[in-house]
């Protein structure tokens, strides 16, 4: 378990230290983590939490960093969903902090257009064109 916390602690440091790239590593290594034994997380989950947490609202790095951290809690939501609703606090603070991230992206004016001239060009009378 120490070497868990070692690991966050890590990969805050990189992060902080703008060494993104072994941040990035790290994350991807505990999204594993998080999809194939979440439970090895759970003395852990308030520690890990507050750090992904952190990653993921800090508007100054990176956006993939930021996708991993919130990739990892996502994670966690969906392997460990017992696990994680006991740990109310975090439960509070996902959902902010998705309304957050989706305020941060940015609109494509010809969005709405792009999807229903691919979907016309490929459609006719209901039926897929191949």
């Amino acid at each position: 378990m120490l070497i868990l916390l070692c690991s966050i602690n890590s990969v805050l440091s990189s992060v902080l230290n703008a060494d993104e790239l072994i941040a990035r590593d790290a994350l991807t290594a505990l999204i594993d983590v998080a999809e194939l034994q979440p439970t090895f997380l759970r003395s852990s989950l308030d520690q890990v939490g507050q750090a992904m947490l952190s990653i993921t609202g800090a508007s100054h790095l990176d956006s993939e960093t930021r996708q991993l951290a919130a990739e990892f809690l996502l994670g966690l939501c969906e392997n460990a969903s017992g696990m994680v609703r006991k740990c109310k606090w975090l439960v509070e603070a996902l959902l902010p902090l998705g309304v957050q991230l989706l305020c941060e992206v940015e609109d494509d004016e010809t969005w709405g257009s792009k999807a229903d001239a691919g979907v016309a060009e490929d459609m006719l009378g209901g039926w897929v064109v191949l």
